[in-house]
């Protein structure tokens, strides 16, 4: 499984309706709405991902969260590689340094130029995440497909 910041993990593509990704998946083991942030949440267990179709995205893939500990970015299991290493990388690809949110046994290190967020738990891993990009008029920038 490969992790493409703005476009997606293999060939899982922000923009991607949920019937095409159902279509491309088959049915998540559960989704799960949210109607006071307009989300929908497609579960796939075997994968260990979580994808968010949003409302306010013309009800479009907008949210990936990565939990499988098998995928890669840029040839690296994030997974296996120590927090301040990993934090260092992304901030080095992406230009950008990130804030982070203390949650008492879950920090949230978040590159928000970028939409990406990585989730530690008791100082492991525990979640890639990462969004769509935007444009200057605040739109989903979508990737070709």
């Amino acid at each position: 499984m490969q992790i493409v910041l703005e476009r997606g993990v293999d060939d899982i593509v922000f923009g991607m309706t949920e019937a095409e990704l159902v279509a491309l998946l088959g049915e998540p083991d559960k989704v799960e709405s949210d109607s006071e942030y307009g989300i929908t949440r497609l579960f796939y267990y075997k994968r260990k991902l979580v994808l968010n179709i949003e409302d306010s995205n013309d009800s479009r893939l907008g949210w990936l969260e990565v939990h499988n500990h098998q995928a890669r970015w840029l040839g690296l299991n994030p997974w296996t590689l120590a927090p301040d290493i990993l934090l260092a990388r992304l901030g080095h690809y992406l230009h950008d340094t990130y804030a982070v949110d203390d949650y008492g046994g879950m920090e949230s290190y978040n590159f928000d130029r970028y939409w990406v967020e990585l989730q530690y738990v008791l100082g492991d891993l525990s979640a890639f995440n990462f969004g769509v990009a935007y444009g200057a008029d605040d739109r989903p920038l979508w990737p070709p497909r």
